[in-house]
């Protein structure tokens, strides 16, 4: 059974948030000369205008992607705190289950320098520990990498789930689905031969090849 909150708490709570807002004040200013020359200025009340934080953002989809196997692919995504409010995220990197297999080398990385590359200006998260701050009305780009499977069915398809939250309580929950698909079954052809030594004056001499085609 939860504890009832006294109207002091509700009070304070009050407070607290409101000390958390942003504010707008607001005075007028008046001077007056009359026919003596005398100068006489007058003040307006102080108007306050609390603005309320909207704590919102957006985490852009990535296109479905055809790898072949063994293959490294990448997903970019743009993270825009679209609010007024600064907000911090975290992060949720995995491998989606029931699909074709388990994907390999996965890594969630900070695209720093955003032209969806990944190169040395680049920095690998650990989505279990990291947290990135955004400004209101700014971006970062992402990408999500792995490594297809070097064996990989015919019509293979492989998925993994990013989830970005914020820190506050009213903080959205974003979530995309990023799939490669492998639709290439992987060929080998292997050649031997049956002698490496060959007598070229002898008679009847015959080399013998096999392809082995898997």
């Amino acid at each position: 059974m939860e504890t009832p909150i006294s109207q002091n708490e509700k009070a304070a709570l009050l407070k607290k948030e409101l000390e958390k807002l942003h504010s707008i004040k607001n005075e007028a200013f008046g001077e007056f000369t009359t026919e003596n020359g005398e100068t006489y200025t007058i003040k307006s009340q102080a108007v306050s205008v609390q603005i309320i934080p909207v704590l919102s953002a957006v985490l852009t989809p990535a296109n479905d992607l055809l790898a072949i196997p063994n293959q490294i692919v990448y997903w970019q995504h743009w993270l825009t705190n679209t609010g007024n409010a600064d907000d911090s995220y975290s992060f949720d990197l995995i491998d989606i289950g029931g699909d074709s297999g388990v994907l390999k080398n996965i890594k969630l990385i900070h695209d720093v320098n955003k032209n969806g590359v990944f190169d040395a200006a680049d920095v690998v998260l650990d989505p279990h520990v990291h947290v990135e701050t955004l400004l209101a009305e700014t971006s970062m780009s992402i990408l999500v990498q792995a490594q297809i499977p070097a064996t990989v069915a015919l019509n293979s398809i492989y998925s993994l789930g990013l989830t970005i939250k914020g820190s506050q309580t009213d903080s959205p929950i974003l979530t995309v689905k990023d799939s490669a698909y492998s639709p290439y079954p992987q060929f080998e052809l292997v050649k031997n031969v049956d002698q490496t030594v060959f007598n070229l004056s002898g008679t009847g001499n015959v080399l013998k090849y096999t392809l082995l085609y898997t």
